[in-house]
Order: C-alpha cells, then structure tokens, then sequence
C-alpha cells in the first residue's frame, strides 16, 4: 500500500520531536528501511531531508525525485528538492519545486517560511522584485523575526530603487 502524504509528513516529524534523530542517523536508519522497504515513500522523504541537512544535495534531489514519484502529495519532498536546487544556484528548477511545495503545504506548514525565503530569494536574483516581495512578506509573516526574509526583501526593495524601505528592512 502505498505511502500518504500525511505519512510521509508525520515520520519525518516524529524525528523533529519526540524521538530526535540527527541527519546522520536519520540517513543511516532510513538507508537500513529502504534496503526492506524500496517502495517507502516516508523513507526517502525523511532520507532526502537528511541528505539536505548533510550538504548532499544530489543525493537528497535524487530521493526527493524517488519520493515524489512514489507520493506526489507529498509537501515535504517537494521542498526539499526545491531548497537542493536552490542551494546549488539552479533556480530554474527551484522555483517549480518551490512553488508546489507552497501549493502542497495548506495542511503541513513545516519549513513553509523557508520556502517562501528561498522562492522570493530566487525571484529577487532574477530581477522580478514585486513577485519576490510578495514572497518574502509571507516569510515574514509566518516567522516575523527571520532576518534572512528582511535581507532579501531589502534587495528587492532596492531593485525597486526604493531606498528608504530598504535600509528599513536592512
């Protein structure tokens, strides 16, 4: 039977919460799950995180890629993806991750301000200021004292050549 997307949610957050796991150990237990359980979407879901956390971002895009085809509802994976893409300067594949993630994310809202973050961050850098402000304030509105939110609105701000909201934010 396959994996739900709620499923896929609620393993990955039982290692957030009650039963911590590091990155690593999640990858090493996740790796073991998979070896029994090739078909488990919450496995690479939960793995694709760690490989992220880890710095492993073509690992963690290829899971993340596994677990969407396995549970395409999924919110977690798309993120996940999406920040790999990000973080490794390849917006054009980043932005459609990142926007399914926010689309995805109506009953999960982990990670939801870095998603916001990194969209808004990747549409400053592609000169399209209104788009990344609007992001970038529901960043700020799901976690008001994220700093990287203000940052990258200042840029936009500043693409704008509205100054004074920029040294604000800055």
């Amino acid at each position: 039977m396959a994996d739900t997307p709620e499923e896929v949610e609620d393993l990955f957050l039982t290692f957030l919460g009650d039963d911590y796991k590091s990155p690593k150990q999640i990858r090493t237990k996740m790796t073991k799950k998979l070896a029994k359980d090739p078909g488990s979407a919450k496995a690479f879901a939960a793995r694709t995180w760690a490989y992220c956390e880890l710095e492993e971002f073509d690992d963690a895009i290829g899971d993340a890629t596994k677990a969407i085809e396995l549970c395409p509802g999924a919110y977690l994976p798309w993120h996940v993806r999406g920040t790999c893409f990000w973080r490794k300067d390849q917006s054009e594949k980043a932005e459609p991750d990142l926007t399914e993630a926010i689309r995805l994310a109506d009953s999960v809202k982990l990670f939801l301000e870095d998603t916001y973050l990194f969209r808004g961050g990747l549409r400053c850098n592609d000169k399209r200021p209104e788009e990344a402000i609007e992001d970038l304030n529901q960043c700020l509105k799901l976690h008001p004292e994220h700093s990287w939110g203000y940052v990258f609105r200042g840029n936009a701000y500043c693409l704008q050549q509205k100054y004074r909201k920029a040294i604000k934010d800055f």
